[in-house]
């Protein structure tokens, strides 16, 4: 459908005036002032309203199955992302995939200064798929190598931390992560 239009001068709560001038003279100075009024005009277009696309739906099938760290797990309910108070104060969010029908899910772990605060949160995370994992701005001391059991975690980013991985971190990734 096409545009409507409305027009609609501006309109002021009285009538211009002419323009009018005064002069004030005293023995040592002169002032004049002019003031005048214009009349405008607005242009109103009214667009339809273009609502962004819809996620697609969830597919509700049978329970899903998460494999991490030589365990596997069962969910049976519908959410990819942990509940806020379990992962606090770490985040996560789930967009859609790429995947029609699939969900995504990215975690972000800011400011975090203390080892235990990011443990308790990542438990929050067990038995989730992570597809992508960010731990930012964070200063730890080294990561206990059973940080990340039982989470599945796809992609993990370490950005403006002081972050220390022992040893044997990344040689037991497999149990460990």
């Amino acid at each position: 459908a096409p545009p409507n239009r409305v027009t609609r001068p501006k309109t002021e709560t009285e009538p211009p005036a002419p323009a009018t001038t005064s002069t004030t003279t005293t023995p040592s100075t002169t002032t004049s002032t002019t003031t005048s009024t214009t009349t405008t005009t607005t242009t109103t277009t009214k667009r339809p309203a273009t609502l962004p696309p819809a996620p697609p739906a969830r597919p509700k099938g049978p329970m899903t199955t998460f494999s991490a760290g030589g365990s596997t797990q069962s969910r049976s309910d519908d959410s990819a992302c942990p509940r806020r108070e379990d992962i606090h104060p770490c985040q996560c969010i789930e967009i859609p995939s790429r995947i029609p029908g699939d969900i995504e899910t990215v975690a972000t772990c800011k400011n975090i200064r203390n080892q235990q605060v990011l443990s308790d949160a990542l438990k929050g995370f067990q038995n989730y798929r992570i597809n992508f994992f960010v731990l930012d701005s964070c200063k730890l001391p080294p990561f206990p190598n059973g940080l990340f059991h039982n989470v599945n975690v796809e992609w993990m980013e370490v950005l403006n931390s002081t972050v220390q991985f022992q040893k044997s971190f990344f040689t037991c990734s497999k149990d460990c992560l």
